[in-house]
């Protein structure tokens, strides 16, 4: 008889919890914009929200709670939704009005990931 441990963490969820300020929110990744690390800090940009939600992780501890197929790292201070992305130039990425820098050692990953779509 299979545990019901078991199939919860084999089961896809379309939501991560993000505690903040003594509160946890529940976030669908097609809400995740970018995420944006500070120090032991990462400031979580949503679609149709002003302000981010900041949570006390770090950005590589926060990035492994996402799935590797829609988000990727393109920064030491960024993690980018592709699904997001408006357009792309050699050392930035553009989502909505904001400008993400690629950096040099992120680079050649994310263009191997992007480029089956050119």
């Amino acid at each position: 008889m299979p545990s019901i441990l078991t199939n919860t963490a084999t089961k896809k969820f379309e939501f991560v919890f993000i505690k903040s300020e003594y509160k946890a929110y529940k976030v669908k990744f097609k809400d995740i914009i970018y995420c944006e690390g500070m120090r032991d800090y990462t400031l979580v940009h949503l679609n149709n929200k002003t302000k981010p939600i900041v949570t006390l992780q770090n950005l590589k501890t926060f990035t492994g709670r996402l799935p590797e197929d829609e988000f990727i790292r393109v920064h030491r201070s960024y993690v980018i939704s592709l699904s997001n992305i408006d357009c792309i130039s050699k050392s930035e990425v553009l989502i909505g009005k904001k400008n993400i820098p690629i950096g040099e050692s992120y680079r050649e990953s994310f263009n191997r990931l992007i480029e089956p779509y050119f």
